[in-house]
């Protein structure tokens, strides 16, 4: 695969991980202004984590693409 494809690829790939955890940010809230269980808000929460570390994973990606 050449390095045009991969970063392309990448770069898709980041874009989906955002809508992600906007997704997952917007459910925490949803959760947390309607009085949740503590336990479904910190599953949420959890989620969030994961989602903004799959974020951070694909930019450090994408900028060793870069260089």
């Amino acid at each position: 695969m050449e390095v045009a494809d991969t970063y392309l690829m990448i770069k898709d790939e980041l874009e989906s991980a955002r809508a992600e955890e906007a997704e997952a940010l917007r459910r925490a809230n949803r959760l947390r202004t309607t009085g949740a269980s503590p336990e479904a808000l910190r599953d949420a929460l959890r989620e969030v984590d994961l989602q903004h570390s799959r974020v951070i994973h694909l930019q450090m990606e994408l900028r060793r693409q870069l260089h």
